[in-house]
């Protein structure tokens, strides 16, 4: 028989622990992912009590099983664009958490069977206390992580009703046609990998200075961008120098980004609460704003009204530390 009232009463002690935990690797884990220069989606749930008690009613139909043996009492979801993405929040995970058990679903699955290919991980935080030290009770607490590409996870929200479920009820043809969807989401997430790849060597100017600027605004800002916005202002902006100046900035962007690493990282440290104020603090066109205000300025201020107004340039000048 279930303990419905023993359950109940222990787990509403329990979760606002798992609440607090939740809320606490939302912005952790934005910031390590954003370091590592990938944008993704992150949620959390905690499990209703609801299914709770139905799953472990159901568990307890082949072995032993209590609110103590759930591991995904804490759900965290991230979903990001590429299956290159995937890698890099692999090996973050496996070097900042204690992993007690991890299934790579594309690789345990069998070329002709059906399911979801996302990445799941039981996992603990046993140094929460170095990054935050009023959450170390939180150390011992297990929960799920589910990692994912948009693909993935569209076809997991699809395959969960059509077969996940029920595949033993479902006739062969019908398998056959869902088996064939699942490979047009696959085939989705290789192409979409290569055309990223093939953009991040496109010779356009505007696109190559903002894909270098891209992976260091994620790592230094660790916020999301406009991307149409900083298209269209990087590209009014190099359309003010020749050709061979906009080749020279490659390199020479890179660099000024890396000697000031240290400063840029205090900026958005020191400021990120002006990003309402100050539109263009929170786009990555600011590095090149700043190269160019020590590099180029005249030719920048006598251009700017095209891009904002001089108070904004004013506000960035003030930040950045250069006079005019």
């Amino acid at each position: 028989m279930l303990e419905v009232a023993d359950i109940t009463e222990n787990w509403s002690k329990e979760e606002p622990n798992y609440n607090d935990l939740g809320n606490f690797l939302m912005t952790f884990l934005k910031s390590e992912i954003f370091g590592l220069g990938i944008k993704v989606e992150l949620s959390y749930r905690t499990k209703d009590l609801v299914s709770i008690l139905k799953k472990i009613k159901q568990k307890r139909l082949v072995k032993d099983y209590d609110l103590s043996s759930l591991k995904d009492k804490l759900g965290i979801r991230i979903i990001c664009n590429y299956n290159s993405d995937l890698d890099a929040i692999h090996h973050l995970i496996n070097s900042i958490f204690e992993v007690e058990k991890e299934e790579l679903k594309k690789d345990e699955l069998a070329f002709d069977k059906l399911g979801y290919t996302s990445n799941h991980y039981d996992l603990k935080f046993p140094n929460i206390s170095k990054y935050d030290a009023e959450r170390g009770h939180l150390a011992h607490l297990v929960f799920e992580c589910q990692v994912r590409t948009v693909s993935q996870h569209a076809w997991a929200n699809v395959v969960h009703e059509l077969s996940y479920k029920y595949e033993g009820e479902l006739d062969d043809k019908l398998k056959r046609r869902i088996y064939r969807l699942s490979t047009l989401f696959e085939i989705a997430d290789d192409e979409f990998e290569l055309v990223n790849s093939s953009l991040s060597k496109d010779d356009s100017f505007t696109l190559t200075i903002l894909n270098l600027l891209e992976p260091y605004f994620y790592r230094i800002a660790k916020s999301d961008y406009s991307q149409k916005l900083s298209i269209l202002i990087i590209a009014r902006i190099l359309n003010h120098f020749t050709q061979k100046y906009q080749r020279s900035l490659v390199e020479s962007l890179k660099e000024f980004i890396e000697s000031n690493y240290e400063k840029l990282s205090l900026i958005f440290k020191n400021h990120r609460e002006r990003f309402d104020s100050i539109p263009l603090l929170s786009q990555p066109e600011v590095f090149l704003i700043w190269y160019l205000l020590v590099h180029k300025e005249f030719q920048l201020k006598e251009n700017w009204v095209e891009y904002s107004d001089i108070e904004e340039l004013d506000q960035l000048l003030d930040i950045w530390g250069v006079v005019l």
